[in-house]
C-alpha cells in the first residue's frame, strides 16, 4: 500500500519529498478527523478489466490483498469463460475475511498468454481496476528510495524512508517520529500515480499524487490522524531517472 503552512511556510519550501505518518503525537487532538475510518460494513465493488489480448483460462481468477503483505489474500473472484471482466465485492475493516481499512490494495489476475497482472487499488479511487502488460510497465517509473519528511500543524515531524519496488507497493518503510520515535510505513502507488499509504504505529492516513518527469521524481498530498483534528501536508523526492 495518504496541507498546513502557517509559520512552517519557509520550512515547507525547503522539503524534499515529505509523508504524514504517525505524526502528531499519536491520537493527539481532538474531535472528529477529516476523514471516517472505513468500518466493517463498508464495501467497494471493484470492476476488474484485463486487457483483451490477455486470454482468460475458465479458472483464470482475481486475488486482492494488501500491498503491505502483512497478511494474506482478503478478497477474490472468478473470471466468466470468455469474459475479461470480473466484479469483485472488497470489504474493509478488522479481523479474517475483510481488508484492512484506509490501506492500498494490490490486484491481480492469473491469465493464460499474459501471465499474471497486478496493479493496485487505493480506497477513494475509482473502482474500475484495468490490468494490462502497459499497466507493469507504467509502475516501474516509480522504482527507487523515496526520501520523506512531514511536519504536523499541532508541531510534531518527521523523516521517513519509502522504496517503492516493482510491484509498486512500499518495501520495508519505516520512519522516525520526533515525539514518537520509529514506525514502520506501508502503502502503493497505481499505475497513474496515485499514493496511498499509512503509519504501523497510530494509524495515520495519508494520499496524493507521485510524478516522475525525465529530470525528477516527486510527490505531494495531505494526510490525517483518524479520529482527531490533526492533519498536514506531505511532499517527497527519489533519485532522478
Amino acid at each position: 500500500m495518504g496541507a498546513v503552512m502557517g509559520r512552517h511556510g519557509a520550512w515547507w519550501a525547503a522539503l524534499g519529498f515529505t509523508v504524514l505518518l504517525a505524526g502528531c503525537g499519536g491520537g493527539g487532538g481532538g474531535g472528529g478527523g477529516t476523514t471516517a475510518t472505513a468500518s466493517t460494513t463498508t464495501s467497494a465493488q471493484l470492476t476488474v478489466d484485463v486487457d483483451s489480448t490477455c486470454q482468460i483460462p475458465q479458472n483464470g481468477y482475481v486475488n486482492v490483498a494488501p500491498a503491505n503483505g502483512a497478511s494474506a489474500q482478503c478478497a477474490a473472484g472468478v473470471f466468466s469463460p470468455g469474459v475479461n471482466q470480473s466484479i469483485v465485492t472488497v470489504l474493509f475493516g478488522n479481523g479474517a475475511g475483510v481488508c484492512p481499512a484506509n490501506t492500498a490494495l494490490l490486484v491481480s489476475a492469473s491469465t493464460t498468454n499474459c501471465g499474471t497482472l497486478t496493479n493496485s487499488y487505493i480506497p477513494g479511487q475509482s473502482t474500475t481496476i484495468y490490468l494490462s502488460p502497459a499497466a507493469n510497465t507504467a509502475l516501474q517509473q516509480f522504482v527507487g528510495n523515496w526520501s520523506l519528511s512531514y511536519q504536523c500543524h499541532c508541531g510534531d515531524s518527521g523523516s521517513c524512508t519509502m522504496p517503492i519496488d516493482s510491484t509498486g507497493h512500499i518495501s520495508n518503510g519505516s520512519c522516525t517520529d520526533a515525539e514518537k520515535g520509529p514506525f514502520a510505513v506501508t502503502g502503493a502507488v497505481d499505475a497513474n500515480g496515485h499514493f496511498s499509504g499509512g503509519g504501523s504505529s497510530n494509524g495515520d492516513v495519508f494520499s496524493g499524487t507521485l510524478t516522475v518527469s525525465p529530470t525528477s521524481k516527486t510527490g505531494s498530498g495531505t494526510w490525517f490522524l483518524p479520529n482527531s483534528s490533526d492533519s498536514g501536508p506531505w511532499a517527497a523526492s527519489a533519485p532522478a531517472p
